[in-house]
This record gives C-alpha cells, structure tokens and sequence, in this order.
C-alpha cells in the first residue's frame, strides 16, 4: 500500500496493472474504481472437479488489464496486499467498480 500512495503524491489517483506494476496517471472513466477489460482470450470452461461441464459464456466475462483508484480509495485502506487482495479489499469497502474497455 506504501507505494501506491507515494505514488499518489504525483496525482489523484494510480494505476495498477495486472502484472502489479504501479504506474501514475488514471484510465479512462474517471470513476473512483476503475476496472480497464478486455475481451478473453484464453479458453473458459467450467468444471466438476476434474471433469470439464461446459463452455463459459464469453459476453459475460472480461480479462482485467489495469485497474485504477482514486486517493480517497486508498486513504480508506491500510496494509500491504497484492494487487488481487486489493481489488477485493475496495469491492469489500462497498466501492462499485466501474469497468471501461482497453483501448
């Protein structure tokens, strides 16, 4: 959490991508969550156990890229976490994602 908002000092909100890279600026949208998708690449199924049940429906999921959170997000946060820990840590403050597909 320290570098995310060491970084903040130089904006009002960072970038994490899905790698963990921090970086300073915002994605489009400008909500205080922000998700930036794309469309799957991979192969989605669903399973049993080890038994494979079905095709997932790929109009219904997205692959995250980035996400971004404005400084009054992270002020509300405390801790060190990964950048998925994160995206539950704010869907857990009751903070609704706002999702803007990759350009």
């Amino acid at each position: 959490m320290s570098e995310l908002k060491e970084r903040l000092g130089a904006g009002s909100a960072v970038t994490v991508r899905s790698s963990g890279e921090v970086v300073a600026g915002s994605a489009p949208g400008g909500a205080g969550a922000t998700l930036v998708v794309s469309a799957p690449t991979d192969a989605l199924k669903t399973c049993d156990g080890r038994l494979i049940t079905g095709s997932v429906d790929r109009d219904q999921v997205w692959a995250v890229e980035a996400f971004t959170l404005s400084g009054a997000i992270l002020e509300r946060l405390e801790g060190e976490m990964t950048p998925w820990e994160l995206l539950g840590a704010v869907t857990d403050l009751g903070v609704e994602w706002e999702a803007v597909e990759a350009p």
